[in-house]
């Protein structure tokens, strides 16, 4: 289960204006989506230093991360799987003159393994109660030595707190303290763990931008992300 019914519905509801509704929100913070994309990319670009042959998106919605990692990874075949058949639709129609790329509402099967996955903005939407068969339903696709990184809203941060309740986006989210997101990808077989918190100064304190690499270990960002290797044992 990635998310619950009622969920799958909201986000199929919220599918054809989701761009809009959470660049509405994301303003208030001082970006839109793609100012945070980039920022989510850089990190990917700078931790990931491998080509990756083959990428999941886990939860990938309307597709709003693949031109992204399409350009920095242009030789990789990217995976898209979100429950939400109408988000999938929608990926599927403005996506489709991009190559190498494929979208499901159906999660590939174990034996398709993946170099690198992303799970941007996901687990808060999943019932906590299926956060470990998540993580696992992940853990299961990577690659020997592939490499997991989730990006999540830190619940310590009041702003992320008020954006989230604000933008009506997030129906039923639950956020993830980091700690628990660490227990998860353990839990998960995931090794070399490494834990930093990011989107500290909106964009438009640009001269602020560069000092955000240097407190990435002070949990008051609005957002953090976490990232594991695959065990030996997998």
């Amino acid at each position: 289960m990635l998310y619950s019914d009622d969920q799958v519905a909201h986000f199929d509801d919220l599918s054809k204006k989701y761009k809009k509704r959470v660049d509405r929100v994301l303003k208030v913070a001082g970006g839109d989506s793609d100012f945070f994309y980039r920022a989510k990319m850089a990190i990917l670009q700078e931790r990931f230093r491998a080509t990756p042959s083959r990428i999941l998106d886990y939860g990938c919605g309307p597709g709003r991360m693949t031109p992204f990692l399409r350009t920095a990874y242009p030789s990789a075949h990217i995976f898209g799987f979100d429950p939400s058949p109408k988000s999938i639709d929608i990926a599927r129609q403005t996506l489709r003159g991009l190559g190498n790329v494929e979208f499901s509402e159906s999660l590939p099967g174990e034996r398709e393994r993946y170099d690198l996955a992303i799970a941007s903005g996901v687990f808060h939407h999943i019932p906590p109660q299926a956060w470990a068969e998540n993580m696992d339903n992940i853990a299961r696709r990577l690659s020997p030595g592939g490499m997991l990184f989730v990006f999540e809203h830190n619940p310590i941060n009041l702003l992320a707190r008020l954006l989230l309740v604000w933008g009506g986006e997030d129906k039923g989210a639950k956020l993830v303290y980091p700690g628990q997101m660490r227990r998860l990808m353990t839990e998960a077989g995931l090794v070399q763990l490494q834990l930093k918190f990011i989107s500290f100064f909106p964009s438009y304190f640009r001269m602020l931008l560069p000092l955000e690499k240097k407190i990435t270990w002070l949990p008051l960002g609005a957002q953090y992300y976490t990232e594991g290797i695959t065990g030996s044992t997998r």
